[in-house]
């Protein structure tokens, strides 16, 4: 019998499993494994999901989304996305800034301008010292 996998040909085992001596196809011990990696894989996915999903603060009847680019490293950029009555809010020029309930929010270059990954785009706050990294959670 050949190898569905690998096309090797197969063996049978004292417990009477067809296995492959080339990639283990049929191996309890093989499966085992791949399965081990399967669950690590789909840890490492659902973490990674966690990561990407954009950080959001609300106050009345204003949302700020903030999304990031390169999470976590030293390239960290945000993009920030304003809402109000669940609206996304339309800058007229870049630079303008808005009172919200959040506080006053400045819109800072469209994505396409910016000159590199770490400079904040779309909405955010108009005071500097309250852009927060990904990896701080304080508000």
């Amino acid at each position: 019998m050949k190898c569905p996998q690998c096309n090797a040909e197969m063996y049978k085992s004292i417990g009477g499993l067809d296995i492959c001596p080339g990639c283990g196809y049929g191996s309890l011990s093989v499966a085992q494994k791949a399965a081990e990696r399967q669950k690590e894989i789909d840890e490492e996915n659902r973490r990674r999901e966690a990561d990407a999903a954009p950080r959001s603060e609300v106050k009345g009847n204003w949302r700020l989304e903030i999304c990031f680019r390169f999470r976590g490293s030293r390239s960290e950029g945000q993009h920030g996305i304003l809402f109000y009555n669940g609206e996304p809010v339309e800058p007229k020029q870049v630079g303008e800034v808005v009172d919200t309930d959040l506080g006053q929010m400045k819109y800072y270059l469209r994505p396409e301008d910016m000159k590199g990954s770490f400079e904040p785009t779309g909405w955010n706050y108009a005071d500097v010292e309250k852009i927060r990294p990904s990896w701080s959670d304080t508000p």
